[in-house]
């Protein structure tokens, strides 16, 4: 298959698709992805690899912009640049199974790809609105298709067997455990106390019911308000500002949020994390509402316009 072409910038054929690089072109959709990974990771029954080399209890977020660079790496890279990233991230895995004597379980591999599949459909949701058939199709394609790229066994070739697996995996490969609790009391160091609480609040929320009662969360009705209605209530000019409900304080102050988004396309913010880096929680004020329907209702902290 040739690349796919948009404007200047040539895509690999399968490992991409416009609804893949909506969501990893916003910064909404990849926090909303941090919310949901970190809440997985630290359930996963294979958490223990990800303690191996220690990098994640270390530096969590640190090592969520490692994989968030990977990702935007395959999905807006061109052929060349695409497979050279899976073929490092390959030669990474290698590299720890080798150290530690022993494979990283199948399942557990197939468990990180529908992370991204399953988390990637639920941004979208939140932030654009539910995806219609044929996105979420091009979506598990490419999903798919990066999962073959690394040789992982046992995919579902198709979506509804796909949901059938995430759901009977979901039910089997996950615990609460020392491990659990170690991976978020490092989450709470890194990101403080009040940042920390929100984080919880929102992975109450954007969870799979079925890891709720292992992480023992409950929505809360306003954050489920406010994650669910808040595109539709953002002024017409801004592209995205669903998750500066809570989401905002996860990435430092409500005005650092804002400059991560206020110039948000569906291929725009291919960089952003590259550069950015979680700073210490601000004091910040700012409008807790955005207009909508003549009234004013608990939305986000700034709906900052595009052409700022």
């Amino acid at each position: 298959m040739s690349p796919t072409a948009e404007g200047q910038r040539m895509y690999h054929p399968t490992l991409s698709s416009p609804v893949t690089r909506r969501i990893w072109g916003s910064s909404d959709a990849i926090l909303l992805f941090f919310a949901g990974g970190a809440a997985e990771f630290a359930a996963i029954k294979a958490v223990d690899w990800l303690f191996f080399t220690g990098r994640l209890p270390g530096a969590p977020v640190e090592r969520f912009f490692e994989t968030v660079r990977f990702a935007q790496s395959v999905f807006f890279g061109d052929h060349a640049g695409a497979t050279d990233a899976i073929k490092r991230i390959n030669r990474i895995h290698r590299r720890v199974e080798e150290a530690r004597g022993e494979q990283i379980p199948q399942w557990a591999y197939r468990d990180m790809l529908f992370i991204l599949i399953d988390y990637g459909e639920r941004a979208h949701e939140v932030v654009f609105g539910p995806m219609t058939e044929a996105e979420r199709t091009s979506h598990f394609g490419v999903g798919l298709a990066l999962g073959r790229a690394m040789h992982l066994s046992g995919l579902p070739t198709t979506y509804a067997e796909y949901r059938d697996q995430r759901h009977q995996q979901l039910l089997e490969d996950y615990a609460r455990g020392p491990l659990t609790d170690e991976l978020y009391a490092s989450y709470r160091r890194a990101l403080g106390s009040w940042r920390y609480r929100l984080l919880k609040l929102v992975q109450a929320s954007v969870l799979p019911e079925e890891l709720r009662d292992v992480l023992r969360l409950e929505p809360h009705p306003l954050v489920e308000e406010l994650l669910r209605d808040a595109t539709a209530s953002c002024p017409a000019a801004v592209t995205s500002c669903a998750p500066y409900t809570v989401l905002c304080y996860l990435a430092g102050s409500p005005s650092n949020c804002a400059n991560w988004n206020v110039h948000q396309t569906p291929d725009g913010n291919v960089d952003f994390m590259a550069s950015s880096r979680l700073r210490g929680g601000g004091a910040g004020g700012g409008r807790f509402y955005c207009a909508a329907g003549g009234k004013r209702r608990l939305r986000q902290w700034h709906c900052p316009s595009t052409s700022s």
